[in-house]
């Protein structure tokens, strides 16, 4: 399992497993014979390192880590998929903040648990069902969401940022704060709805916006395509 703070991800299998050759605690780098089976991004397990420990620069024979090794290197590494490109389930809780990195942070796995996603690059995407406590789409920033995404206390989407509902099953957003765009929206329910002048939410053709709570509108738009 990867574990980093309040967060655990159970990939779905191990890709690679090495034998070391050099590491000095107090430092993030590994030195094997060869690192043929690692890649940038995967979690690392073994001898000194860190829980939450992932992989953030590679060469022929070196590793280099996300977090100093606590004991001199020793034995064999195991690197486990990454987030992305796998399966697995994800379970955040209330003190954890999920924050896909990269260009493109693309997730396969489902998500369940009461943390918060926070969104800052664009071209996120969640392919499985997804449950945060909260979810915040930064300015400028864009996520896809292709199964069903869930949110039990608030949706925030700053201006400029979006959540691309294409594919969706459902959205069940909690107090909704629109300055950026929800668009492609299978059918959605919301505790409540808040618009800005750049705030809109487009529906796809036969969906419904359910709103339980005060629709609060200041020049937004909400349109079924």
């Amino acid at each position: 399992n990867f574990s980093t703070g309040a967060l655990t991800f159970v990939p779905s299998g191990t890709l690679a497993s090495i034998a070391s050759t050099a590491g000095v605690s107090g430092t993030n780098t590994i030195t094997f014979a060869s690192t043929a089976g690692f890649a940038l991004g995967q979690a690392l397990t073994g001898a000194g390192v860190p829980n939450g420990t992932y992989i953030t620069g590679l060469t022929a024979t070196t590793v280099t880590l996300s977090n100093n090794l606590t004991a001199a290197a020793s034995a064999s590494y195991t690197a486990y998929p990454t987030i992305g490109g796998t399966t697995g389930v994800l379970t955040p809780t209330s003190i954890a903040a999920f924050v896909p990195q990269g260009q493109t942070g693309m997730i396969t796995a489902n998500i369940g648990g009461t943390g918060a996603l926070v969104v800052d690059v664009l071209g996120a995407t969640l392919a499985g069902n997804a449950s945060f406590d909260t979810v915040t789409i930064e300015a400028n920033a864009s996520l896809a969401a292709t199964a069903s995404l869930a949110a039990t206390t608030s949706t925030t989407v700053l201006i400029g940022g979006s959540i691309d509902g294409a594919g969706a099953t459902a959205f069940t957003l909690g107090e909704t704060t629109l300055s950026g765009a929800i668009v492609n929206a299978p059918d959605t329910a919301v505790k409540g709805l808040t618009l800005d002048s750049a705030g809109s939410l487009s529906l796809r053709p036969g969906k419904d916006l359910s709103v339980a709570g005060a629709l609060n509108n200041v020049g937004g738009v909400v349109a079924a395509d």
